[in-house]
């Protein structure tokens, strides 16, 4: 009888000390992780004229991976802050990416240009 209460014993503690071990905190589990965005993925400006775009989400720093047709436009990267300068009228697009290894996340802005707005003035003669 001594042994099968010793016996028993050693099975509860046994399981007992598997659960714990199988419950041991493994660490805090990563944030998840969200896609790169943009404050706008379709820019309009006139000739003459920037804008800018906020990227967020993916994983920093940000670069460009493909420059826009620069006959057209000239993009800048600063941090999060993308901006766009309009150079002569048309459509061209960059493409953004992160830097989260393996696989970058990519973005595609499409940027169109519009010829600056004609000087309107009235002449008199007298």
């Amino acid at each position: 009888m001594n042994f099968r209460k010793i016996f028993f014993a050693l099975l509860f503690m046994t399981i007992i000390i598997a659960v714990i071990y199988s419950c041991k905190d493994m660490g805090t589990a990563p944030p998840p992780q969200t896609r790169l965005s943009a404050s706008s993925t379709n820019v309009t400006i006139n000739k003459g004229a920037s804008a800018q775009i906020t990227l967020s989400g993916g994983t920093a720093p940000y670069s460009i991976k493909k420059q826009p047709d620069t006959t057209k436009a000239i993009v800048s990267l600063a941090s999060s802050v993308l901006t766009i300068s309009g150079v002569d009228t048309g459509s061209t697009s960059t493409v953004v990416v992160d830097s989260k290894a393996p696989l970058t996340d990519s973005l595609e802005i499409m940027i169109s240009i519009f010829g600056t707005s004609p000087l309107v003035s009235f002449s008199s003669q007298i």
